[in-house]
């Protein structure tokens, strides 16, 4: 799974609309269905993320929300980068299958 996931970048989870398997980045704010669609996968995603192991959860928050490096994060839970870098991409890959079961991405 790791190397699955090693080969996609990495994108802001608010932009990403999925439609098959192709990724749309589209401005949601045009109408009152995108803003509507925006505001519901924003509310999945969340729920998600609060569903996570409580170390993945703080390292996608700390990343995302707090904007702090994988060396700062590291710092702050006192293990290695590479420990964080495993703990994202395993966040990353259980958000994505949830996204996946749901049928948004």
């Amino acid at each position: 799974m790791f190397r699955e996931v090693s080969i996609y970048n990495i994108v802001s989870l608010e932009d990403v609309i999925a439609s098959g398997n192709e990724i749309i980045f589209k401005n949601s704010d045009d109408t009152p269905e995108g803003q509507f669609e925006k505001k519901e996968i924003k509310s999945i995603v969340s729920e998600i993320i609060d569903d996570l192991p409580e170390k993945e959860k703080l390292v996608i928050s700390l990343y995302y929300y707090n904007e702090l490096t994988y060396k700062e994060i590291s710092e702050i839970l006192g293990v290695s980068e590479s420990r964080i870098s495993q703990l994202h991409s395993k966040a990353l890959i259980s958000i994505k299958s949830k996204l996946k079961h749901r049928g948004i991405f």
